[in-house]
């Protein structure tokens, strides 16, 4: 599989998007417009990667793979079962801020549990 591109990059101020193919097997599979924004024109390659990864993702919606991650039952069933939600610490600014984790995970720097 792959994605073709279905056109240049349009680039405003803040944001980039482009139109890109989903492509399996030599087969047109889907269509969609990814997106991303960006804040320093130095960032510009990094944000068409982001585009092209919200295309991806975009075209994997349409298709119905995993579609139970749109799904609030699904989630919270989920998060119940697997997660925890835990007080957390930035180590530099030290701002306190509530976040899941599987409950088999450990945080990494720069956060830690308190």
């Amino acid at each position: 599989w792959g994605l073709a591109p279905r056109g240049e990059h349009s680039v405003s101020p803040r944001t980039i998007s482009r139109e890109y193919a989903l492509v399996c097997h030599g087969r047109f599979v889907a269509q969609a417009r990814g997106e991303q924004d960006y804040f320093d024109p130095n960032g510009l390659a990094t944000a068409s990667e982001g585009c092209k990864s919200n295309a991806l993702m975009r075209c994997c919606k349409d298709l119905g793979i995993a579609s139970e991650l749109w799904d609030p039952s699904f989630i919270r069933k989920f998060k119940s079962e697997v997660c925890v939600d835990v007080m957390t610490e930035h180590a530099t600014t030290k701002k306190r801020k509530k976040l899941w984790r599987r409950k088999d995970a450990r945080f990494e720097y720069p956060y830690k549990e308190i």
